[in-house]
């Protein structure tokens, strides 16, 4: 299996995600053409695309690197060997299904975020369940480059159970936010509508200043 991410301009996050993920799986990089320097090891796969400013789309082109198993993951987002070896597990256990939804848990500023990403579509049972389908086989899970939207998964999928393994995304406030405002021209009204009020109510949380 592989475990893939996106980049651009990470020179200071990069050690960090590669000193932890590099020892459990064969590792793919798409670098969105840095221009900070960033520096990868000569042991990594990295494929440059050009710079979008959002992820997602080279999402697509990661799941078509490989026929492996692949699991997609930001360069803020971590997993466990314990919750890796999960998905491993349930891969050979239900041959049939190329691509698996699991929890998500969103720190920010080191504090569980996650209930202010709670809706109807998360998983039963667990508050505050983030659903991502991120585990993939194939070119399954096809993203449509609009910020914030799951992607259409065009396979059998299953869930993994959101208490067994998880992806934690670890972000601190102001990247989170700067972050966020650079892709205001991606969103119509509607979206920057919604991206203000999880911005308000995040920051509510945090106890830190923010003018939507």
């Amino acid at each position: 299996m592989h475990i893939c991410t996106v980049v651009h301009n990470e020179a200071d996050r990069l050690p960090k995600w590669l000193d932890h993920h590099a020892p459990l799986a064969d590792i793919i990089i798409i670098d969105q053409s840095s221009t900070d320097g960033t520096e990868f090891p000569n042991s990594i796969q990295v494929i440059t695309t050009p710079a979008s400013g959002l992820a997602d789309p080279d999402y697509n082109l990661l799941q078509e690197l490989t026929d492996d198993w692949v699991l997609l993951l930001g360069i803020d987002e971590f997993i466990s060997e314990e919750h890796l070896q999960v998905l491993l597990d349930a891969a050979k256990q239900f041959p049939t299904i190329k691509c698996f939804i699991m929890r998500r848990i969103d720190y920010v500023n080191d504090i569980d975020c996650s209930d202010l990403k709670a809706s109807q579509l998360d998983q039963p049972g667990i508050i505050g369940c983030d659903w991502q389908p991120r585990f993939t086989k194939g070119a399954v899970c096809k993203y449509s480059g609009v910020p914030h939207q799951h992607p259409l998964i065009q396979t059998r999928w299953g869930y993994i159970d959101g208490n067994s393994a998880w992806i934690e995304h670890r972000r601190e406030w102001d990247t989170l936010l700067a972050a966020n405002e650079s892709r205001y021209h991606l969103l119509d009204a509607s979206g920057i509508s919604e991206q203000a009020k999880f911005l308000t109510a995040l920051s509510a949380k945090l106890g830190v200043e923010y003018d939507a």
